[in-house]
């Protein structure tokens, strides 16, 4: 009984640092097409 309810927490745990790893990696890529569209309207 334990030992499920300790894998099911990691599981949990696991999800959640996935779901801040996807955020994180989402933010870098919007930031990053930010800086381009910036690099483009100053070219232009």
């Amino acid at each position: 009984m334990t030992r499920v309810r300790k894998m099911r927490k990691e599981a949990v745990e696991c999800n959640i640092f996935c779901k801040k790893k996807t955020l994180e990696s989402e933010m870098k890529r919007k930031t990053s097409v930010k800086k381009t569209i910036r690099k483009k309207t100053m070219s232009h």
